[in-house]
């Protein structure tokens, strides 16, 4: 079934007690979990900004048994805490402020954070790697599960669990860089990551890790609308794009190849999947070949829903609807292409093909997020 976490709040922010989110092995039987345990101001002396410093419990959970074994007591942070499990769920990387509680904390400038790893099943203290440039984020296992990738402010960087500290593989100190890991590709080669060339918005982009050679996907900068281009990997390393080709559509789908010899994403196909609606969402591209996404719009208006296409040159198929939405809503398909979890707002819905749009939300209550189907 589908996990989910409760937030609340009218900015889905979550309050002190809440699980704030996890982090899954790829097996699906242990998850690393973030609960909230305290919300801190404290008085920057140096700035005399008052800033307020989250406190966080990170535990292990086995998922068949439900036994919970706290692995950090305290880590304290500057919004949501950072962190992922290994895919082998015998590591948790994660980033903050530092061990313990907020109350020992003095702020004299701009808060900096550390990186931290810890075995999730030897009971040893976790181990400080080194400092962050403002703080470490968008921490990305490698499926090997030896090493991981993760943004701080500075750059992009990769720690081994075999060496002593982390590798820049693209960033300069001195240049305003935004990096943030999203997900590798299946060859273990290329990486999937917002890169940010300004003060503000990011495009989507490569990384072709062993030439450290970034190379930005056409069409998918993202600042403030709230609909935007979303992409996932095929099952032969080239990208699924979804997007608008305008404000008012259509909404285009496309496949794009990574040239390393060229520098640069390139466009395979291109195909019209609707000319009505104006926003797609949701690609995700499965083991047998075919293809699905979303259609929405915020009134909810026909010829939205959730579809399936064996080919671009095929007709879709229509699998269920979709809820009216301005934001694309979080979206978690099957496998199998059987159907799928969407969040939207908040609210939990279920989504099988050929059948009804489920409400779950007087089943699991409200602020549902974060979504991951379980084998």
């Amino acid at each position: 079934e589908a996990a989910s976490v409760a937030k609340r709040g009218p900015d889905m922010s979550p309050i002190v007690g809440d699980v704030a989110a996890y982090a899954l092995s790829q097996d699906g039987r242990r998850a690393a979990v973030a609960r909230l345990t305290a919300s801190t101001p404290i008085s920057n002396t140096a700035t005399a900004v008052t800033v307020t410093i989250q406190t966080y419990e990170l535990s292990y959970l086995n998922l068949e048994t439900g036994e919970r074994r706290v692995l950090v007591p305290a880590v304290t942070d500057v919004g949501n805490l950072a962190f992922a499990l290994s895919r082998d769920g015998r590591h948790l990387a994660f980033g903050g402020l530092g061990l313990g509680e907020a109350g020992s904390l003095a702020l004299t400038a701009e808060p900096q954070g550390a990186l931290f790893v810890l075995e999730t099943e030897t009971g040893a203290p976790p181990k400080t790697i080194g400092g962050c440039a403002t703080r470490c984020h968008d921490f990305v296992w490698h499926q090997d599960n030896n090493f991981f990738v993760f943004g701080d402010g500075g750059g992009l960087f990769l720690f081994n669990l075999s060496a002593s500290k982390p590798e820049l593989l693209a960033g300069d100190p001195a240049i305003t860089r935004y990096y943030g890991p999203i997900s590798w590709a299946k060859n273990g080669r290329w990486l999937l990551m917002w890169l940010g060339l300004g003060i503000e918005g990011a495009d989507k982009a490569i990384l072709d890790v062993p030439t450290k050679q970034a190379m930005t996907i056409p069409n998918t900068f993202q600042y403030a609308d709230p609909l935007y281009a979303e992409v996932a990997w095929m099952q032969d390393d080239r990208l699924f794009v979804v997007r608008a080709e305008g404000p008012d559509g259509p909404a285009i789908g496309e496949t794009w190849r990574v040239d390393v010899e060229g520098g640069q994403v390139v466009r395979d196909e291109s195909v019209v999947l609707s000319a009505s609606i104006a926003h797609p969402t949701a690609p995700v591209h499965w083991a047998d070949g075919r293809f699905g996404y979303g259609l929405i719009d915020e009134n909810g208006a026909a010829g939205t829903g959730l579809f399936r296409r064996t080919a671009f040159n095929e007709p879709e198929e229509r699998l269920n609807d979709m809820p009216a939405a301005l934001f694309a809503p979080e979206a978690a398909w099957l496998p199998d292409g059987s159907g799928a979890a969407l969040a939207q707002a908040g609210r939990l819905y279920y989504a099988p093909a050929g059948g009804s749009l489920y409400d779950m939300q007087p089943v699991v209550g409200r602020w549902a997020h974060a979504l991951s189907w379980l084998p």
